[in-house]
């Protein structure tokens, strides 16, 4: 179905280094870039990750085009759309664990109520 490796469909997060990869996102963060810049010298990265008032970006309808690392990203006969969200984290290296939902499902967990915090507010911005 295209979801195998670190995507399941409709949940969860792909691993930035390899979004660019796999699907044609390249073109959303260029377009944000430009967007999101305030002045000649501020970056996105800087934009995203403003103290005082975080930026995120929003890119509709990104089409994945190749399968997982694992796999070899090959191309998929199937390509599917997705959004994506991106936004900077309030801290460089948050705490995390894993656990199991209750279908079995591994999912990541915040360790500390501060970083899952912060990761909503980012996320009520949307």
């Amino acid at each position: 179905n295209g979801c195998e490796g670190s995507a399941r469909c409709g949940v969860a997060l792909q691993r930035p280094h390899c979004m660019t990869l796999r699907a044609d996102l390249q073109r959303f963060v260029h377009f944000a870039a430009m967007h999101m810049k305030r002045s000649p010298k501020r970056s996105l990265q800087a934009a995203l990750c403003d103290w005082k008032l975080p930026q995120i970006f929003v890119a509709s309808d990104v089409t994945c085009i190749r399968g997982s690392q694992g796999d070899g990203y090959p191309f998929l006969e199937r390509p599917f759309q997705f959004h994506v969200v991106g936004m900077a984290l309030w801290t460089a290296r948050p705490r995390l664990r894993t656990e199991r939902d209750y279908q079995g499902e591994r999912m990541t967990m915040y360790c500390d109520s501060d970083d899952a915090k912060a990761y909503e507010v980012r996320l009520e911005l949307c």
